[in-house]
């Protein structure tokens, strides 16, 4: 009789532990499939990155477009109820507290474009900036004026954003960012 009561807790023990493990298991494998993030940008498992930040807007639906198609910051609009897409027009980047050897070269010699997905919630607005690119303003060594420069490209090694994305790459383009999508 000592010996089953044994073997059954060995067996419970034994038990308890599988499920123990598939569970942490699965919570892992179903989390967010963001891999890192740097201030507002995120860089999914498919190494895609994405800029997202939410404002407060007093703005109803039909005023908030007003005032997006009067700022002319994007181009081939399209709307559905509650939220907005569309191309970002090209801007430069803002260096505001950057010395001119701290900019980034890729930065210093284009213009940023981008898709822009913006959802209108109650009493804020939440943009989703991506597929980034770098339009070259000059010919420069083997960039031609005019070349698409994706931000992926260079900026992510091993999964990671690499350090000069983190500083000053990703502050300068989220200071552009909020100063481009801020009070809407």
């Amino acid at each position: 009789m000592e010996i089953q009561k044994h073997e059954i807790n060995h067996f419970m023990k034994l038990s308890f532990l599988v499920l123990l493990f598939s569970f942490i298991f699965s919570i892992s494998n179903a989390q967010d499939s963001t891999l890192q993030t740097v201030g507002n940008f995120s860089l999914s498992r498919d190494g895609k990155i994405a800029w997202r930040k939410c404002f407060h807007t007093d703005l109803l639906e039909k005023g908030f477009l007003n005032e997006i198609e009067t700022k002319n910051i994007l181009l081939n609009l399209s709307t559905d109820s509650f939220s907005i897409t569309g191309d970002l027009k090209p801007i430069d980047p803002d260096f505001t507290g950057f010395r001119p050897l701290q900019r980034p070269i890729r930065l210093a010699q284009g213009q940023i474009v981008a898709r822009v997905a913006i959802k209108l919630e109650e009493a804020e607005y939440c943009i989703t900036i991506s597929d980034i690119f770098y339009k070259q303003l000059f010919d420069y060594r083997q960039r031609r004026k005019g070349d698409m420069t994706n931000l992926e490209r260079g900026l992510i090694r091993r999964g990671h954003f690499i350090r000069e994305f983190e500083l000053p790459t990703g502050v300068i383009l989220n200071n552009t960012f909020e100063k481009v999508f801020s009070g809407l």
